[in-house]
């Protein structure tokens, strides 16, 4: 078998192409290697194109992303001052401060229209701010941080119907705070009050619940409700502090008002009807939740 392989490659070797013969050949052999070593570089080229435009494409993705996360933490986590240089802060959720030419503008967080403004007034001031506008509530807020008078305006706009004064003072100072409702629900307002904290002098820390009434309403409600829902005659909160101690509490508050009626409990249900019959209000806590369902009967039912 060997032999054979030998005699063929012999044979093979005398065969002898004419001249011009071998110069075809040689061009086709150069020009075919010729082709193949471009086709390489060019797909090397287009190989490393896509690396690059690849590589580019996600770094500016990673940027964006980067960005948007950005600007979504800050729009979550407002800071709770109107600047660094701030005299007080506060620890209302969703809501932010920003310097203004008098004094602070408050927004709330996704809104660019002001739900309330701040700046240090003096005594003659403070009595010409209440004494003009439809002032109907003045109040001297108890267990409040700091010194508190409330007073609440009758505004006749589309979309402000109570405006809230705080005066408040401290550090040898009174500051007023105004917030529009219903820019801003009741609850919050109080909130921002019922958190304030002044640099220059520590707040008054109580002890037991603190309580506020909601427009010119006579029922207490608890500082430190956050707004779940308002629908209709129907309002639900989320309470952080509810237990069923504190609502037991909550219940004697408003028993002692001598606004208020009980006519029903049960479990977690309480009703209680006012004075005048002209309101009922039944109220459920359901864990944390608290929820408040209104209803008017007619005047001398």
């Amino acid at each position: 078998m060997n032999n054979h392989f030998d005699e063929n490659w012999k044979i093979l070797k005398q065969v002898k192409p004419p001249a011009s013969k071998k110069e075809a050949i040689r061009n086709r052999i150069t020009h075919s290697i010729s082709n193949k070593t471009k086709e390489r570089t060019v797909l090397r080229i287009f190989e490393w194109k896509n690396v690059m435009l690849t590589s580019l494409f996600l770094l500016i993705s990673a940027g964006i992303l980067f960005q948007l996360q950005y600007n979504y933490q800050k729009k979550e986590a407002p800071d709770s001052s109107a600047s660094k240089n701030a005299q007080f802060t506060w620890n209302a959720a969703k809501i932010y401060g920003e310097e203004s030419e008098d004094g602070y503008a408050f927004f709330k967080e996704g809104s660019s229209i002001p739900v309330g403004y701040a700046d240090i007034v003096t005594e003659e001031e403070q009595k010409k701010i209440t004494s003009t506008g439809a002032m109907y509530v003045e109040k001297e807020l108890e267990h409040f941080p700091y010194p508190t008078t409330l007073y609440i305006e009758h505004v006749k706009m589309t979309d402000v119907s109570l405006r809230y004064h705080f005066f408040v003072k401290a550090e040898n100072k009174t500051t007023h705070f105004s917030f529009d409702f219903p820019k801003l629900e009741y609850a919050e307002i109080f909130n921002f009050i019922a958190t304030l904290k002044y640099k220059n002098q520590k707040p008054y820390i109580h002890d037991e619940q603190l309580y506020a009434t909601h427009g010119y309403d006579t029922l207490p409600f608890p500082v430190g409700l956050n707004p779940v829902e308002k629908n209709g005659h129907t309002e639900k909160y989320i309470w952080e502090n509810a237990s069923l101690k504190e609502y037991n509490k909550y219940l004697n508050k408003i028993r002692s008002t001598g606004e208020w009626e009980e006519k029903s409990m049960g479990d977690s249900s309480h009703i209680f009807t006012s004075v005048t019959g002209y309101e009922v209000v039944k109220i459920t806590l359901n864990g944390k939740r608290i929820s408040y369902e209104f209803t008017y009967p007619e005047q001398g039912e």
